[in-house]
C-alpha cells in the first residue's frame, strides 16, 4: 500500500528476485501512486515468469565490485589495500549476493564478522586466520561498500533507492585517542642507537615531520642550502604527496652542517639513501628500526626471560634485565628487552607538540606538515604537555575561594570506618 513521507510518494513491491522494496516516486496524489505501485509488482511478475526480460540484468556485487576496482584511476593510491580488503574481508560476505539483493542488514552482518577472528585466505589461496580488525578498519570496509554502491547508482544506474552502506547508523566511529608523544629525553637516547645510515633521516624527519614516503625518493636537486629548504612536492612513487600539496620545509641551523657534509661526501644523488648509496625500498620498516634500538638504549617496558632448555620453554616477563635461573628447571634463561612501541609516525605528532607548545603558532604547526585544515593537525596530532596543562591549571584564580573549605570536608575530630577499620577524620574519603 502506498504511504507518504512528507511530500513524496511510497510504493512497496517484490521484485522478481523476491526482494521486498520500496521505492519514490513523481506521483502527486495516492491514486497515482497506486498505479506505479500495480505496474512494478506486474513487471516483476512476467519477469519471474520469463515473459519478459528485466531491464539490467543484476549481477553479483563481487562482479561489480572488481569491475569498480579496475575502473579506478592511475593515481587511486589504495588499489591495493582496497583489492586486499575487497577479498579477504567483504566478498566473502557479499560476495555471490545480487548487488540489488544487499540491503543494510547484509552490511552490517558483514561489519560485526569482521569483529572476530575467524579463517580465510591469502593472495595466493592459502589458509590463514584473519584477526579481528578495529573501529577504524571497519569503517573504511563500510566507506568501500558505499563507495561500489555510489558507483552502482550514480555512473551505472543499474541499482536504484538508498545506498545500502549510507546512513549515520550503520558508521563506525572509532574512538577518539591521543596523539602519541616521544619525550625530547628518549628521542636522544633513541637516536644514539640509530644505524648512522638512518640517522640524518630520523633527525630531519622530526625536525620536519615529514612522511616516510616523502622523505626516501627525496634528492639533492629538491634541497636548497643556501635558503636552508627542502622542496617536497612528490611521495613514494607518486608525482605528488598525499595530500597533493606542494610545500617547502626549513633545516635548522645547527642541522645544516650534516647537510652539507652528506652531499659533499658525494655518496648518492639520493639525500637520504640506504648503506649502499641506493634508494631504501618503499616497504622499509622504519619503525623496526626504531624499535631495536629502543632495546639498546633502554627505553623498554619490561624483559623477557625465556628458557633455553629443550622441552621447558618457560617464559616470563619481568622488570629487571638481568639473567637469572629458570624457576622450573634451573637452566640460565635468555633475556629479551620489550622495547616501548614506537612508531615512526610518532615523530609528526612530537614534532607537532613541541612546535605548538613554544611557538602556539597552529597555523605554522599546519604548514609544516601540509595539512589542509588546522582542524586535522590540532586533533590528531597535537598532544597536550602534561606542564603546560598544570602551568594553566595553578594559573586559575577563579577557584583560589574553594582552598579554605577543603579542611572543612572532612573535619579532624569526626572518625569514621572503612572496611571495618577505624580511622581518624583526615584520612583519606572514598566516595
Amino acid at each position: 500500500m502506498p504511504h507518504k513521507r512528507g511530500s513524496v510518494w511510497w510504493v512497496s513491491y517484490t521484485d522478481a528476485a523476491g526482494v521486498r522494496r520500496r521505492e519514490p516516486t513523481e506521483a502527486c496524489s495516492k491514486t497515482e501512486a497506486k498505479d506505479i505501485e500495480g505496474k512494478l509488482r506486474k513487471n516483476a511478475w512476467l519477469v519471474k515468469k520469463g515473459l519478459e526480460v528485466e531491464m539490467g540484468a543484476d549481477k553479483p556485487f563481487e562482479v561489480r565490485a572488481l569491475q569498480w576496482l579496475a575502473e579506478r584511476p592511475k593515481d587511486y593510491r589504495s588499489r591495493d589495500t582496497a583489492e586486499t580488503y575487497l577479498r579477504q574481508r567483504i566478498l566473502p560476505h557479499l560476495g555471490k549476493k545480487p548487488c540489488r539483493a544487499i540491503r543494510r542488514a547484509d552490511v552490517l552482518a558483514m561489519l560485526l564478522a569482521n569483529e572476530q577472528d575467524r579463517p580465510g585466505q591469502d593472495s595466493k589461496g592459502r589458509p590463514i586466520v584473519l584477526k579481528a580488525v578495529s573501529p577504524a578498519t571497519r569503517e573504511k570496509l563500510r566507506g568501500y561498500v558505499h563507495a561500489i554502491f555510489e558507483w552502482l547508482i550514480e555512473d551505472l544506474e543499474e541499482v536504484d533507492g538508498a545506498n545500502p552502506a549510507g546512513g549515520k547508523r550503520l558508521r563506525v566511529k572509532p574512538p577518539k585517542r591521543l596523539p602519541r608523544y616521544i619525550p625530547v629525553p628518549e628521542l636522544v637516547a633513541l637516536l644514539r642507537e640509530i644505524p648512522w645510515h638512518y640517522r640524518l633521516l630520523f633527525v630531519f624527519a622530526i625536525v620536519s615531520a615529514a612522511r616516510k614516503g616523502e622523505l626516501l625518493p627525496l634528492e639533492w636537486s629538491d634541497v636548497n642550502l643556501l635558503e636552508r629548504q627542502v622542496h617536497i612536492h612528490r611521495s613514494r612513487t607518486w608525482t605528488t604527496t598525499k595530500g597533493k600539496r606542494e610545500r617547502y620545509l626549513t633545516i635548522p641551523d645547527w642541522l645544516l652542517p650534516m647537510f652539507e657534509a652528506e652531499k659533499a661526501r658525494g655518496f648518492s644523488t639520493l639525500v637520504f639513501p640506504n648503506a649502499n648509496g641506493k634508494r631504501h625500498r618503499m616497504d622499509v620498516k622504519l619503525t623496526r628500526v626504531m624499535r631495536a634500538a629502543a632495546g639498546r638504549a633502554g627505553l623498554v617496558t619490561g624483559y623477557v626471560h625465556k628458557c633455553r632448555r629443550k622441552g621447558c620453554g618457560l617464559q616470563e616477563t619481568l622488570p629487571e634485565g638481568t639473567p637469572r635461573p629458570c624457576p622450573q628447571c634451573g637452566f640460565m634463561s635468555w633475556v629479551v628487552p620489550v622495547p616501548k612501541r614506537y612508531q615512526f609516525k610518532d615523530l609528526r605528532s612530537t614534532f607537532a607538540t613541541l612546535a605548538t607548545a613554544e611557538s602556539g603558532d597552529l597555523r605554522f604547526v599546519q604548514q609544516v606538515l601540509g595539512h589542509e585544515s588546522y582542524r586535522t593537525t590540532e586533533t590528531s596530532y597535537v598532544h597536550a604537555l602534561s606542564a603546560g596543562l598544570r602551568a594553566k591549571m595553578d594559573a586559575l584564580r577563579a577557584f583560589s575561594p574553594l582552598a579554605g573549605t577543603v579542611t572543612e570536608l572532612c573535619p579532624p575530630n569526626r572518625e569514621m570506618v572503612t572496611n571495618g577499620v577505624t580511622q581518624s577524620g583526615m584520612a583519606v574519603l572514598k566516595h
